[in-house]
C-alpha cells in the first residue's frame, strides 16, 4: 500500500514510542510475566510474553511500519520477514510461504486476522488479495516462525501469521486516503470513528485495483487485473473494567480477470471471477480476578467465488468411453491426454498406439487396452469436433467456529493457558465435488509456562484435534528459555506438527458440466458433464518435526534489537504428485530435511534514524518416499520433478534492509530493498524510495507520499509467465485526517 505515512516524525520520537506499539493490547496486567522495557508478542503461545520468553521465533511488524515504508499489498509485507518469500500463481493471486515448497498450492501456512482462520481447508488457500482487512487497519503482524500447532492447530506447519487489528478506541476521528500508480493501481480507504455512550466503533471503506503483470512468456497480454471494494466495522467496548466485548463486520467483493487456461480451447470466453469473502465475530472477555481471566470467541465467514463463462472442448471430453478409462485407470487416461493436448496430438496418439499393438506400452490390463482402442476409433470417427456450451466453476465455503480460552496465572512462577473450540466447514462445489460436503473439527489446547529458577523458563504444549475426515492427532512443543541476563535469552525449542489434506486432494470428483452445447452432442443432447477426475484419497497427515536454537537481545541504550534462529526441519509423508483435471495423482511420497539459519535487527543509533535487517539461509535435501512407478508413455513427472516443483518458492538466501530517516518537521524518507535468489532459477531484487510530508492546517492533518520502485532484476516472478515490461515503478498518496 502507499504508505499512508499519516505520522509527524518529529526528531525528539525516542525508541520508547515505538515499542509501545508492541505493548499496547487489550489483555488485562495478568498476561505479563512481570514488569519489562522488552516488546511483548501474543501468538506463540497464545500468552502475553516478553520476548526473552517466548517459545519460538518471532518477527513483529507494526503497522506503522508498514504505512512508513509504502507497502502496497498486504502479502507484499512479508518480504520483511526472514525466510519468507513471495510469488504468484494463477493469474496474478499472491503466494507466499516460511521455508518455501510449492507455488502453486500454498498448504502449510496458518492465517489469523483477529483470531480467524483464513486458511480455506477445502481448497487449500489463503486469498491474499480478497483478506477484508484494510492496511490502515492493522495494528501488527506476528509471524511465528516454525511450526505451531501446538496453538492454533494442523496447517500451523511451516509458520502461523497473526494479523490483530487496531481498537476502535484508538482510530477515533475521520480520514480519506487515496493512492495511484504504475500498473493502473489505485487504493482508497475512508473511516470515521466515534465514542456513543461508553462504546466505541469504527466504521471505514475501502477500494483497489491493479492491472497485474503485462505480459506472458509468448508476449501476449496477461489477463489478470483485479478490482475489489468492501467496508468493516469494529464495536468494543472500553478496554476497563471486567468485561469487554467487540464486535466486527466485514466484507470485500469485487471481480478478478482469470485468464484462458492453455489447454482450453479456442472459441470460448473469458472465465472471469467474481469475489466475495464476508465475516462477522463476536468476542467476549472477561477478568475474575487479577490472576484468572477467559474469553469466548465466535465467528462466521463466507467465501463465494461465482465462475461461470463460455468453454469449448472436443466431443470426446464428454465421451462415456473416456470417462470409463478414466475411472479404472487415470494413469492410463492421464496417458492419453499428454497426447491429445501435445504439440502433434495425432503423431503422439499413434506412437501410443503403436505401443499398445505390440504389446510394449505396459499402461494397463487388457481390458484397458481394448478401452483405449474404442477410444481411438471415436477419435478417428470425428469426435475430435469442438463444442462450446456454458460452464459453472462457482464454489461456496462457509465456516463457524466457537472457542473458549481460559488464561491462570497459578503462581508467580506458573501460568496456564487452556481451552476449547468446534468447528464446522461446509463447501459446495459441483465442478470439483459434484455437490456439498462438511467436516466438524474439534480441538482441545494448552500451554504452560513455568519458571523453574530465576534465569530458566519452560513452555510446554499441545493441541489434540478431533477431524471427521482425517482422524484425530496431537501436535505438542516444548521450549527451553535462559535467559543471560535481564534483556538477553537463549532457546532451545522442539515442536511438531501436521498438516491435514485438504478436501479436494483427498476427496475430489473432478468435472465440468456443461449447458447449452452448441453444437449439441449426438441425439440433440445440449447438457452433458465432461469425463470425471478422482481422487484416489487414502492420504495421510504430512509431518514435521523442527529443531531450533536461538538467540534474542534487547540493548534499549543502544538502540539494538536482534533475534537469531539456526535450525533443521525433517518434514515427511508430504504430499506430491499432480492435481490436475488430466492428470491427478496425490501421494505421500516426499521427504525434506531444510536447515538453516535466519537473522532480523533493528538498531535506531538516533532518534531520527532507524535501520532494519533480515536475512535469511536455506538448504534443502529431498528423497522420494512414493511407491509409483513412472512410465515414459504415461507421465513425465519424475521424482526430479516433484522436487522441483516442491521447491519452486526456495530461496537459497534472501532478506531485506530498510532506513527510515525522520527529518522533523513531518518529513521523512525510507530506503528499502529486498532480495531473494528462488530455486525457480528467478532473481528477485527491487529497491524502493519513499518520501513522506506531513503538515497542519486549521483541524486537518494533511500527508502527501511519493515511492518509487525499481527492479534490479527484472526476472519472471517465479513461474516464466509472469513478466513486467518495466523495471521501475512510481506511486503516489494523499491522505487527509480530521
Amino acid at each position: 500500500m502507499l504508505a499512508s505515512i499519516s505520522m509527524t516524525a518529529a526528531a525528539d520520537e525516542s525508541q520508547d514510542s515505538v515499542d509501545q506499539v508492541l505493548i499496547d493490547e487489550d489483555a488485562p496486567l495478568l498476561m505479563e510475566a512481570k514488569p519489562s522495557d522488552l516488546p511483548v508478542v501474543l501468538t506463540a503461545a497464545r500468552l502475553k510474553q516478553p520476548r526473552t520468553d517466548v517459545p519460538a521465533a518471532v518477527t513483529v511488524i507494526p503497522g506503522d511500519l508498514i504505512l512508513q515504508l509504502g507497502v502496497k499489498s498486504l502479502h507484499d509485507v512479508f518480504r520483511l520477514v526472514p525466510g519468507m518469500t513471495v510469488g504468484a500463481s494463477g493469474s496474478n493471486f499472491p503466494v507466499l510461504s516460511y521455508h518455501g515448497t510449492k507455488a502453486d498450492e500454498q498448504r502449510r501456512l496458518q492465517v489469523l486476522i483477529d483470531g480467524r482462520a483464513q486458511y480455506a481447508p477445502n481448497l487449500a488457500s489463503v486469498d491474499w488479495l480478497n483478506l477484508p482487512v484494510p492496511l490502515e487497519e492493522i495494528e501488527r503482524i506476528e509471524v511465528t516462525r516454525g511450526p505451531n500447532a501446538a496453538s492454533y492447530g494442523a496447517n500451523s506447519f511451516l509458520a502461523t501469521v497473526n494479523i490483530i487489528t487496531r481498537h476502535p478506541e484508538d482510530t477515533a476521528g475521520s480520514s480519506a486516503r487515496f493512492f495511484e500508480g504504475s500498473n493502473a493501481y489505485q487504493r482508497y480507504y475512508l473511516h470515521h470513528g466515534d465514542i456513543t455512550q461508553g462504546v466505541h466503533w469504527r466504521i471505514s471503506g475501502q477500494g483497489k485495483k491493479d492491472s497485474g503483470f503485462d505480459r506472458l512468456a509468448n508476449d501476449t497480454a496477461f489477463r489478470d487485473s483485479y478490482d475489489l471494494d468492501g467496508a468493516n466495522l469494529s464495536v468494543a467496548t472500553s478496554s476497563y473494567g471486567p468485561d469487554q466485548l467487540s464486535l466486527q463486520a466485514g466484507f470485500l467483493n469485487g471481480s478478478h480477470e482469470i485468464r484462458l487456461d492453455p489447454n482450453d480451447a479456442e472459441g470460448g470466453t473469458a472465465p472471469n471471477q467474481e469475489q466475495t469473502d464476508a465475516f462477522g465475530e463476536f468476542r467476549w472477555q472477561h477478568d475474575i480476578n487479577d490472576s484468572h481471566f477467559f474469553h469466548v470467541q465466535a465467528y462466521y465467514q463466507q467465501r463465494d467465488r461465482d465462475q461461470v463463462w463460455t468453454g469449448c472442448a472436443p466431443e470426446l471430453f464428454f465421451s462415456p468411453t473416456l470417462n470409463q478409462l478414466t475411472q479404472r485407470n487415470p494413469g492410463y487416461a492421464s496417458a492419453v491426454f499428454a497426447r491429445l493436448l501435445g504439440a502433434d496430438p495425432l503423431a503422439e496418439l499413434t506412437e501410443l498406439y503403436s505401443a499398445v499393438q505390440d504389446g510394449s506400452a505396459g499402461l494397463g490390463s487388457p481390458e484397458d487396452d481394448q478401452i483405449f482402442l474404442t477410444l481411438v476409433g471415436e477419435i478417428l470417427g470425428g469426435s475430435s469436433n469442438l463444442v462450446c456450451g456454458e460452464i459453472n466453476n462457482s464454489i461456496r465455503e462457509c465456516r463457524w467456529d466457537l472457542e473458549l480460552q481460559d488464561t491462570l496465572r497459578v503462581t508467580d512462577r506458573l501460568r496456564i493457558v487452556s481451552g476449547a473450540s468446534l468447528r464446522h466447514d461446509r463447501f459446495e462445489s459441483d465442478t470439483y465435488f459434484q455437490g456439498q460436503g462438511e467436516n466438524v473439527l474439534g480441538r482441545l489446547f494448552f500451554n504452560a509456562e513455568y519458571r523453574p529458577l530465576d534465569d530458566w523458563l519452560i513452555n510446554l504444549g499441545g493441541m489434540m484435534e478431533w477431524d471427521e475426515d482425517n482422524g484425530d492427532y496431537f501436535s505438542p512443543r516444548i521450549a527451553l528459555n535462559y535467559k543471560l541476563a535481564e534483556n538477553q535469552a537463549l532457546r532451545l525449542v522442539l515442536s511438531h506438527a501436521i498438516r491435514t489434506p485438504d478436501t479436494f486432494e483427498q476427496s475430489a470428483q473432478w468435472s465440468y458440466l456443461a449447458k447449452n452445447l452448441s453444437p449439441p452432442l449426438p441425439n440433440d443432447v445440449t447438457e452433458a458433464r465432461t469425463f470425471t477426475t478422482r481422487s484416489p484419497g487414502g492420504l495421510d497427515n504430512e509431518k514435521i518435526v523442527s529443531r531450533e536454537v536461538g538467540y534474542y537481545v534487547n540493548l534499549p541504550e543502544y538502540g539494538l534489537e536482534t533475534d537469531i534462529k539456526v535450525f533443521r526441519d525433517n518434514l515427511w509423508n508430504l504430499i506430491g504428485g499432480p492435481l490436475q483435471l488430466y492428470t491427478f495423482a496425490p501421494e505421500n511420497n516426499l521427504a525434506l530435511t531444510q536447515t538453516g539459519g535466519e537473522l532480523e535487527t533493528s538498531w535506531n543509533p538516533l532518534p531520527q534514524d532507524r535501520f532494519r535487517l533480515t536475512y535469511a539461509y536455506l538448504d534443502q535435501d529431498e528423497k522420494y518416499t512414493g511407491t509409483q512407478t513412472y512410465n515414459r508413455l504415461a507421465t513425465a513427472i519424475t521424482p526430479e520433478r516433484l522436487f522441483e516443483i516442491e521447491s519452486r518458492l526456495n530461496a537459497r538466501h534472501s532478506g531485506s534492509g530498510a532506513w527510515q530517516h525522520f527529518f522533523g518537521r513531518g518529513l521523512s524518507t525510507g530506503l528499502v530493498y529486498y532480495y531473494a535468489d528462488n530455486r525457480s532459477g528467478n532473481t528477485f531484487e527491487r529497491g524502493d524510495l519513499i518520501l513522506n510530508y506531513t503538515y497542519h492546517w486549521r483541524d486537518y492533518r494533511i500527508s502527501v507520499m511519493l515511492k518509487g520502485e525499481y527492479l534490479f532484476e527484472n526476472d519472471p516472478l517465479i513461474f516464466r509467465d509472469y513478466r513486467m515490461d518495466d523495471d521501475h515503478h512510481v506511486y503516489a498518496g494523499l491522505i487527509v485526517e480530521f
